[in-house]
């Protein structure tokens, strides 16, 4: 094969390969949606506020909302990474009790039974005294405008996450 050829062979694989790689990157933004592209610059915002010298209640609701973001993008590790921080840094309130569930529900989808099940009694740790209610509720919306529920029953905790069952667990 002369030198012309196998240029012209290398060239047309480059050809290729980059006209796949431009087809692939219009196919996932097709499926990219308005809100998806709010969310990655509301992400990268929160990010870039992180490094600003801020509150620390406020720095606790950037934190939980990127492990909020990163579960909703199906980047497991980091949810987790930020979401056990999270837990290090702010351990009671309803926003631990959320990062637990979100823990909880990776630690179930990847069969982790001992680490569900310690996540699982960590979350059934803060008791409520119910005495003529059926449930007791507490709610928090996220820096993503995410509405969250909890209802403590006595034999159970159900997540809702705008108005949707996220997670029920029962001890």
């Amino acid at each position: 094969m002369s030198e012309k050829m196998r240029g012209m062979k290398y060239f047309s694989v480059i050809v290729l390969a980059a006209f796949l790689t431009v087809f692939a990157a219009g196919l996932l933004w097709a499926q990219t949606t308005e809100g998806d592209v709010k969310d990655l610059y509301k992400f990268m915002e929160l990010r870039t506020k992180l490094q600003e010298k801020i509150k620390d209640s406020e720095r606790s609701k950037i934190l939980f909302s990127l492990g909020e973001y990163y579960y909703k993008t199906n980047d497991m590790y980091d949810t987790k990474r930020v979401f056990e921080d999270f837990i290090v840094k702010n351990p009671g309130g309803i926003t631990a009790i959320l990062a637990r569930v979100y823990l909880y529900k990776i630690a179930i989808s990847s069969k982790s039974t001992e680490r569900s099940a310690k996540l699982k009694k960590e979350i059934f740790q803060e008791q409520f005294i119910l005495l003529f209610d059926k449930f007791k509720t507490l709610a928090y919306n996220s820096v993503f405008g995410s509405k969250y529920e909890v209802h403590y029953f006595v034999d159970r905790i159900e997540v809702y996450l705008n108005g949707e069952i996220f997670e029920r667990i029962s001890p």
